[in-house]
């Protein structure tokens, strides 16, 4: 029987990368064997992508307690995500153009707020301390 090598991968819109991990059991000297992976990444052609700095403001950045995000469009009808480094979705909340996200009882890190219209999706790294 062989021991399986787990590989995770995760996509933001923007970012891509990946996790390996090897059960204990496979962690030998006399284990020794290859692998080939190939990975193909599409545009996503039904989600228009944009700068988020060119239609939203989020300060501050990094925070340690709250942040502000607003939008320089007209009003809208958004979903705002904020998801941390392994792509797991933290805080999820309406986005009508002006929003303050309490992250006090987050841990530090580096976090992605994505912004989702009908129209596009916004994607800023944030840093909480």
């Amino acid at each position: 029987m062989k021991n399986a090598v787990k590989l995770t991968f995760v996509f933001l819109v923007g970012l891509f990368f990946g996790f390996l991990t090897q059960p204990a059991a496979a962690q030998t000297a006399s284990c020794i064997g290859t692998a080939s992976l190939d990975v193909v990444i599409e545009d996503c052609t039904d989600i228009e992508e944009v700068i988020f700095d060119r239609y939203y403001r989020l300060y501050p950045n990094p925070a340690s307690h709250a942040v502000t995000i607003l939008s320089t469009l007209p009003q809208q009808n958004a979903t705002l995500q904020l998801v941390n480094m392994l792509g797991q979705i933290v805080m999820q909340e309406q986005f009508t153009g002006f929003l303050v996200l309490d992250i006090s009882k987050l841990s530090s890190g580096i976090y992605f707020v994505a912004v989702q219209t009908e129209q596009n999706t916004a994607v800023k790294r944030i840093f909480v301390r």
